[in-house]
């Protein structure tokens, strides 16, 4: 039992090691409210946010109904990591961590800076989760931290309850937000609005479904988005003020963080479930003639579609998430379309040397993460690296510059900085570039450095230039449309309102990607010109004037202080627990301590059970190429053998050789002295090679192949070895999979001492050692020679589900599987050992929210004194 303990305490670490970044130069900026840390590329970023963060936190402050219980961290990683993401997290502190990457789309998120959109919206989430009106919470939080965890007590105490709310209240509260400072939004963009307006008007939107995470289409994105339309519904019958006091009123529930009513009747006057019931009761008056193009498409897709127009041919990808990724080609003259197995990542295609490259972001090698044009094979065109490509016309290329777009965004043409673009840009045939600039609320379309109309807005998506005309999705009344703008006049080309993406055939036809409530779908539709103007969205409005300050603070370097992992450790969390039965009682107590970049955190782990007293230090840092682990512990015993001793240790070196997007290549050193047999320190080294691709949705690897060349030496004996996992998806999701192990020993003294190969019956020990071997279905361990095993495993996934929106778990999905092992034992002599396993896999919501897997498994061993072992499992993949 304590070794399990121990080892999970590694694991945990492990995980934590989470390294933001590579090796940057780091500075951190300190006030008494918050702090800063950046890099000399992101200095002007950091500026801009020391000379708003006061204003901004005294406002939300008043918003949000408190303070926060402690300063907030703003980490800005490094252009390492060209990522279009952040996030938030009150571990290991209060604090939020944004990446530079989402100018590359800011015709998604409709946004004048992505800098502002990143403030916005993850410090609302700061301000949601870091809320502790109870008084239970806030002594659990001065005294233990910031534990995600319950405290038992034989009831549950929350530190943090927020952290429990349905994902679409903490997504969508935070797209509010992010639209209330005159930077735009997503809720400003019509293709939400159509996304919306189909789930609803298709009886898809109910307090069960927008409660779960369920993975039925649109995934998550409905929760962001469903979930910002119905804050701003909330905003608008209630007031801003009232939304985001929310959160602060419903962490009073320390002890029971899922009376989501309660806090409902008590903060609305209203129930939770009738506030969505009215939400979509709204939106169905409000949009009743939304007029919707769906069914006898072309072709559909679960993931967006990118459009690309290369000689007269029609160029796409499109996927099911979990199956399959095809390349479609439609020719335009023949009316035809032709598809092709695929495994270019998502994102508009060019076409350079007959070789096809989509614009995406990707990983090119272990500590660098860049936008640019990747291959099939995922290899990035290096003249590309770091740019977001907008359109290529002969020798001509039009990018947006990621390094230097982290406030607002900047076109280059031709590696030359041209204009500062909230939109998409492409040129015409004779090279002219067109993209959109915006002032305040005023959009404006340029041809080169000339304006040629404006509309009041914040969202527009150029799709093509044909003879003069430039075609453009933009906001319709009740979703999105194509138009163009022709002779000084705006023309509505179509009916509809759901469509979001478009590539022009001629000036009668074009081929259009619309949302419905299941897909997007492709469609070929005629043009119907007719005068219109763009439909305009109007939001909540914030009863303070609140305006962005221009940067006044430019010697932020000289208030900084480089930044020192080791120095800025700081006490995340402790979390002490008593387990009792009738014949032990275990004491625990785990304390965790971590810099806010995560390169490098300590565990100090206490155990004490009748018989056993158990301290241990564990140390992890991985800013460096070559990451390393150490573990110290003591142990007190009422009784020790001959050959064991009072104390273990660990000590672990590993680093990537190679690694992009699919595939890495690491080598691993490590070291163990173990306690229970002190001339048993093992030295073990490992080189692993991983491949793989996988569909976001997918419930096993499309293909995936890992290879472990092993050596040991322990004692006087060698081992080694070769371990080799294979995966691959046949059809209609069914898996197979095969393993091959071979590990080879010179022990002679078999089964003394611990020598040899351990046949483990506990997946968690074949973790702790490389050269350990699982046979879960015989009675217990014991050490071979050498030995091979091969094993062959087919499975299949289900989606029986059944969600709730009172009970806190929920079915999504099941999987079924069949596996057989083969062992070629050698002790004192060969001997074959035969295993049979049935398992099934259930995919649990927790919470509404939390992936909570569990693995039934009835499995024979030919060898067991057993006919059968029945395993269950919880928390683990499967």
């Amino acid at each position: 039992m304590l070794k399990i303990i121990i080892l999970l305490v590694c694991i945990f670490l492990n995980i934590q090691a989470f390294s933001i970044s590579s090796n940057d130069n780091y500075k951190v900026y300190n006030t008494k409210n918050y702090s800063i840390i950046y890099t000399k590329d992101n200095k002007k970023q950091a500026e801009f946010l020391s000379n708003n963060l006061d204003k901004y936190l005294a406002l939300n402050n008043n918003l949000f109904s408190y303070k926060f219980d402690e300063p907030l961290t703003i980490s800005l990683v490094s252009n390492n990591m060209q990522i279009a993401n952040a996030f938030s997290t009150q571990s290991p502190s209060n604090m939020a961590v944004f990446y530079n990457g989402g100018s590359a789309i800011n015709n998604y998120f409709a946004n004048i800076s992505w800098l502002k959109s990143l403030m916005l919206h993850e410090l609302a989430h700061n301000y949601q989760i870091n809320a502790k009106k109870s008084k239970i919470s806030k002594v659990l939080h001065s005294t233990l931290g910031n534990n995600f965890a319950p405290l038992w007590a034989g009831i549950p105490f929350f530190t943090i309850p927020n952290v429990y709310l349905p994902t679409f209240l903490l997504e969508g509260n935070a797209v509010l937000n992010e639209t209330l400072y005159d930077n735009g939004g997503r809720l400003y963009n019509g293709n939400h609005n159509a996304m919306k307006n189909s789930l609803v008007l298709s009886n898809k939107v109910n307090p069960t479904t927008l409660i779960n995470d369920s993975l039925d289409f649109p995934y998550t994105t409905a929760k962001y988005i469903v979930g910002g339309f119905y804050m701003q519904y909330m905003a608008q019958r209630f007031g801003i003020n009232k939304v985001n006091s929310f959160f602060y009123n419903h962490s009073i529930h320390s002890i029971n963080p899922f009376l989501l009513n309660r806090t409902y009747y008590n903060h609305f006057a209203i129930g939770f479930e009738q506030s969505i019931n009215d939400f979509v009761a709204y939106t169905k008056e409000r949009y009743k003639n939304y007029n919707e193009l769906k069914n006898n498409e072309i072709t559909n897709s679960k993931s967006s579609i990118y459009f690309s127009n290369i000689n007269n041919k029609i160029y796409f990808i499109t996927s099911d998430l979990k199956t399959k990724k095809e390349l479609n080609i439609y020719n335009i003259k023949s009316n035809t379309i032709t598809k092709y197995q695929t495994t270019l990542d998502n994102g508009k295609i060019f076409k350079i040397n007959n070789t096809l490259y989509t614009n995406s972001s990707n990983i090119i090698n272990s500590k660098n993460y860049k936008h640019g044009l990747f291959d099939n094979s995922q290899n990035i065109l290096k003249h590309t690296q770091g740019k977001s490509i907008q359109d290529i016309n002969d020798n001509d290329i039009a990018y947006i510059d990621i390094k230097s777009s982290f406030n607002d965004t900047k076109l280059f043409i031709n590696d030359k900085f041209y204009s500062s673009t909230v939109s998409n840009a492409l040129f015409d045939k004779n090279s002219n570039i067109y993209y959109f600039k915006q002032n305040n609320q005023i959009r404006t379309l340029y041809k080169n450095k000339k304006a040629l109309f404006s509309f009041n807005g914040y969202f527009s998506k150029l799709v093509s230039i044909k003879n003069n005309e430039i075609y453009f999705i933009a906001n319709s009344k009740n979703g999105s449309n194509l138009y163009k703008y022709s002779n000084n006049n705006i023309y509505r080309l179509s009916p509809y309102d759901n469509i979001v993406e478009a590539s022009i055939i001629n000036k009668n036809n074009a081929f259009v990607s619309v949302i419905t409530a299941n897909n997007y779908q492709v469609h070929n539709i005629a043009l119907n010109p007719k005068k219109s103007d763009i439909a305009v969205y109007k939001n909540v409005k914030l009863q303070e004037n609140f305006t962005f300050n221009k940067i006044t603070n430019t010697n932020l370097n000289n208030y900084s202080n480089s930044y020192n992992s080791l120095k800025q450790l700081q006490y995340v969390s402790s979390y002490p627990s008593i387990t009792s039965s009738e014949d032990e009682t275990i004491y625990t107590l785990n304390t965790n301590f971590q810099d806010p970049l995560m390169f490098n955190s300590v565990n100090i782990f206490l155990y004490k059970d009748n018989d056993d007293k158990y301290a241990s230090l564990s140390y992890i840092n991985t800013r460096y190429a070559i990451n390393y682990a150490l573990n110290y512990y003591k142990i007190q015993r009422n009784y020790f053998t001959l050959n064991s001793r009072d104390y273990g240790a660990n000590f672990e070196l590993f680093s990537n050789i190679y690694t992009k997007a699919n595939q890495n290549l690491s080598l691993n050193l490590k070291q163990s002295f173990d306690d229970e047999n002190k001339d048993k320190n093992p030295i073990t080294l490992s080189l692993n090679h991983n491949f793989s691709r996988h569909l976001s949705l997918a419930d096993d690897y499309s293909i995936f192949s890992n290879a472990k060349l092993i050596y040991k030496q322990d004692r006087d004996d060698n081992i080694y070895g070769l371990k080799y996992n294979f995966i691959k998806h046949i059809f209609n999701e069914f898996y197979i999979s095969s393993d091959f192990i071979y590990l080879n020993s010179n022990d002679d003294l078999v089964l003394k001492n611990q020598r040899g190969i351990e046949v483990v019956t506990n997946p968690l020990d074949t973790l702790y050692d490389d050269t350990s071997v699982l046979m879960q279905g015989y009675d217990n361990d014991f050490y071979v020679k050498d030995m091979q095993k091969i094993s062959l495993a087919i499975s299949k996934p289900f989606y029986i589900s059944k969600y709730f929106s009172k009970f806190p778990f929920s079915l999504r999905k099941e999987k079924i599987s069949l596996k057989y092992h083969q062992y070629k034992l050698h002790t004192y002599k060969e001997f074959i050992v035969k295993e049979k396993e049935i398992n099934l896999g259930l995919d649990i919501l927790f919470a509404h929210k939390f992936s909570l897997p569990l693995q039934f498994k009835y499995i024979t061993n030919d060898h067991s004194k057993d006919d059968y072992k029945f395993l269950f499992s919880i928390g683990t993949s499967y």
